[in-house]
């Protein structure tokens, strides 16, 4: 299974733009490495003239200081020895996560390498993205939960800040319902601002959380392959403002809810691995910018229930099946139609047997084919766009001609079968999250903490 993940990702190395989300991370590396500002139009998008054709377009790397700093020895080496490295080290990743969730859930191998490299690898190896890293860190910190290893979880919690969107979530829970972790998890936070100062400097920081991140979230209201809410109420036809507010609103109420039910679901099951479990689950909820490769965020906890006694629940095995592979239609799935009917047949096979499994095989095959209608977005990088690109300014925000790129291209195969694929996906954490609810209903509201120690 990963060598087939890995011969996909290989793929995209000789017939597309060459891993474009890395392609930017090294790029913006780069950049900070000397001294200049990541975040900028220039010189970002020379170092990207290879990816882009030289449109003038730059692809952003929204990321903290930390993470340029991870990405940073990579741009020591020419891009493509860089990426081949970067891709064995993602594959590392998702192998190690494999053996990990196989231990703490329990499942058979075959299930678990299934809904591991249908989710998180088909998302993140051709891309080239983040995600594996983070996805492995939350395994290994719920695994060391699970066998009172607080400080440890709190190690490998900070995996998770690549992803920033699921660490906060993540870390908070961890932070306020283990006390042993705290003194742990401090440190590793005040490391991490320490290195994204010395990356970037005291300015930059500031202006990567005032500026970029927000800048960032509204130059992807037009595109299509978004999952957070406030772009899919954007082009719905709800007015930016109310649609992001509702997004923010509804990622607040998420992580207070995280909050309150943690302790709940942690006595419900008698599992301490819940504590990061949960939250990473509320993470993906609401919110204002969300890519599918953040999803995988989910498959720990939805292998989880499903072999803690949660499988009788109806939307435990809802969001197990759902959180098993990529629905939104993308040329991705197009090349991985088998792997995914055959994750969608099995995972639903292993919850409601048969006559359902054969159903969602169907339905994974379906969406292959809808696939087939996708445009990709990244055929639209193209000189066409060069006259536009002439008036951005180079100490602009990336995001200046990234929001007009999408705004000319981003709804590329806005489809019926797009949008079913982008509900399904967004279903996926929801009904886990209901799962997780019902849980704590079970066991009552948490008056103590007795179980934190």
């Amino acid at each position: 299974m990963l060598l087939f993940a890995s011969l996909i990702g290989l793929r995209a190395y000789v017939s597309r733009p060459l891993l474009i989300d890395f392609h930017a991370f090294y790029c913006g590396a780069g950049v900070a490495l000397r001294g200049a500002n990541p975040y900028l139009q220039e010189p970002i998008a020379r170092c990207e003239v290879p990816l882009t054709g030289g449109s003038g377009i730059a692809v952003p790397a929204p990321l903290p200081g930390y993470v340029f700093a991870l990405v940073a020895p990579l741009t020591m080496l020419p891009f493509r020895a860089a990426a081949v490295l970067w891709l064995l080290v993602l594959c590392a990743a998702v192998a190690l996560t494999i053996v990990i969730l196989q231990r703490l859930s329990g499942l058979a191998w075959p299930i678990v390498a299934l809904a591991v490299v249908s989710s998180d690898a088909a998302t993140s190896l051709a891309l080239g993205q983040l995600a594996p890293l983070a996805v492995l860190g939350l395994a290994a910190s719920a695994l060391a939960l699970r066998h009172d290893r607080p400080r440890r979880a709190a190690c490998c919690a900070a995996a998770t800040l690549v992803l920033p969107q699921v660490a906060l979530p993540v870390l908070l829970v961890l932070f306020v319902h283990e006390r042993r972790a705290r003194a742990t998890l401090a440190a590793i936070l005040l490391t991490a601002a320490a290195i994204s100062v010395a990356m970037l400097g005291w300015h930059a920081n500031v202006e990567y959380v005032a500026r970029v991140l927000p800048a960032h979230a509204l130059s992807e209201r037009n595109f299509i392959r978004q999952l957070a809410l406030a772009p899919m109420l954007y082009q719905l036809g709800v007015p930016t403002r109310l649609a992001f507010l509702a997004g923010g609103a509804l990622t607040l109420g998420a992580l207070v809810t995280a909050l309150a039910v943690t302790p709940a679901v942690v006595r419900a099951y008698r599992d301490r691995a819940f504590v990061v479990l949960v939250p990473s689950v509320f993470a993906l909820i609401g919110g204002t910018f969300l890519h599918v490769d953040a999803l995988a965020a989910a498959l720990p906890c939805a292998l989880a229930l499903n072999a803690r006694g949660a499988g009788a629940r109806p939307l435990a095995k809802v969001g197990f099946v759902l959180a098993a592979v990529p629905w939104m239609p993308s040329s991705v799935t197009v090349h991985l139609a088998p792997l995914l009917a055959l994750t969608v047949f099995v995972m639903a096979y292993n919850t409601w047997r048969l006559p359902f499994a054969l159903g969602a095989g169907v339905a994974g095959l379906a969406l292959c084919v809808l696939s087939l209608e996708d445009v990709s977005f990244i055929n639209a990088l193209s000189p066409a766009l060069q006259p536009v690109a002439a008036h951005f300014s180079p100490n602009a925000l990336a995001e200046v001609s990234w929001r007009a790129f999408m705004a000319a291209t981003g709804s590329n195969g806005a489809s019926a079968g797009m949008w079913l694929g982008r509900w399904m996906c967004v279903f996926g954490p929801v009904a886990l999250a209901g799962a997780l609810a019902e849980a704590a209903r079970s066991v009552g509201a948490p008056n103590s903490n007795r179980w934190d120690r």
